[in-house]
């Protein structure tokens, strides 16, 4: 299970939604959630190949408006981001990249509002090496400034 932040149904930006790509390759959003309640779910994917091999997710402000977009890392390395993914399905996918040896050597990925442009969209990435990257305010389909935060141990 990954965590995430999605518009939720009444279209309030909260960080009490949970996105979960499945093992089976299912995608579900659920709205809501608190101790000891997991909310309302929300399918967004049916059970599917496709989707088995997506690693990493994370919610983000990438397309500069008040809604949601998800941002996953598959395991060639591709990264892509659905823009305005709410509870009624994945937004409209926009590649970052394709398959990307690096990029298959993140192993955290997290967005946060960390820089003045008041949106949610600086990519953080811890790699397999211990660097922490910072991507400042990434966009729909395209990383922002790349900043080291840690270096590799």
């Amino acid at each position: 299970m990954t965590r995430g932040a999605v518009e939720d149904v009444v279209g309030a930006l909260t960080v009490t939604d949970l996105m979960v790509r499945w093992s089976d390759g299912e995608l579900s959003l659920f709205t809501n959630v608190s101790a000891g309640n997991m909310g309302q779910e929300y399918k967004l994917k049916e059970p599917n190949s496709t989707w088995k091999d997506a690693t990493l997710l994370t919610a983000g402000q990438y397309s500069g408006n008040q809604k949601w977009d998800l941002m996953v890392r598959w395991t060639s390395g591709a990264l892509n981001n659905y823009v305005g993914t709410t509870t009624g399905g994945l937004g409209s996918e926009q590649p970052i990249h394709g398959p990307n040896k690096t990029w298959t050597h993140s192993v955290i990925m997290t967005t946060g509002q960390y820089t003045g442009d008041g949106l949610t969209n600086d990519l953080i990435i811890r790699w397999s090496d211990g660097e922490t990257t910072m991507y400042k305010d990434t966009r729909m389909n395209n990383l922002g400034t790349e900043i080291m935060i840690a270096p590799p141990a």
